[in-house]
């Protein structure tokens, strides 16, 4: 199950990929309630949604390419452990996917944001047990250094400590808009080498 074909023709699994205006305002409900459990106070901050997609992922399906999502955590600068923020849609049979499903993420001006993104193969719909998938690797970054960057790109590689291989893990595209309700549009984007069927959301 792989991130993207050549031909364009792979299907998407839409899982909420489709947002209404309401559902995109819970979603931004949701956002500040959750890095308010996390210590982080939303003064001084601007709703960044992200948008996710990759290229050249390895495929990890014999008969098939790969069905690739991205999720996306945040560290907890009390605790210093990772908290799930949210999941793309899932692609099938690509290796190189534009995912439809935007993640939204708090950015605090004052706070040193450690982003994680994992990539996973889905190889079980039937669960949204992250264990149950195949892991193709992850990568992490400071948030400021993504918003700092303003559409230059960023090109980190993919880890997988378990596993190598040939040819590496592929790239991962990310751009950012700041919401509308939260201060001027501003798109920001960075590759990192080496990403539904799922929502976190609760």
């Amino acid at each position: 199950m792989g991130c993207g074909n050549s031909s364009g023709a792979s299907d998407v699994k839409e899982v909420g990929a489709t947002e209404s205006k309401a559902q995109q305002n819970r979603d931004g409900e949701q956002a500040y309630g959750l890095f308010k459990q996390m210590n982080y106070e939303p003064d001084l901050s601007n709703m960044i949604e992200i948008h996710i997609s990759c290229k050249n992922l390895p495929n990890l399906d014999g008969s098939s390419k790969s069905d690739p999502i991205v999720v996306l955590y945040l560290m907890d600068n009390i605790s210093k452990a990772y908290k799930e923020i949210g999941r793309t849609e899932m692609v099938k049979d690509s290796l190189n996917p534009q995912f439809v499903k935007a993640i939204q993420l708090l950015y605090m001006f004052e706070e040193r944001q450690k982003l994680k993104f994992e990539v996973y193969d889905i190889d079980d719909e039937s669960t949204q047990d992250l264990k149950a998938q195949e892991f193709i690797g992850d990568v992490e970054s400071y948030f400021h250094e993504i918003v700092r960057a303003e559409k230059q790109n960023i090109v980190l590689k993919l880890q997988n400590k378990s596993t190598k291989r040939k040819g590496g893990n592929g790239t991962l595209e990310v751009w950012g808009e700041t919401l509308p309700d939260r201060g001027s549009a501003n798109i920001i984007s960075f590759e990192l080498e080496g990403t539904e069927f799922f929502s976190s959301q609760s």
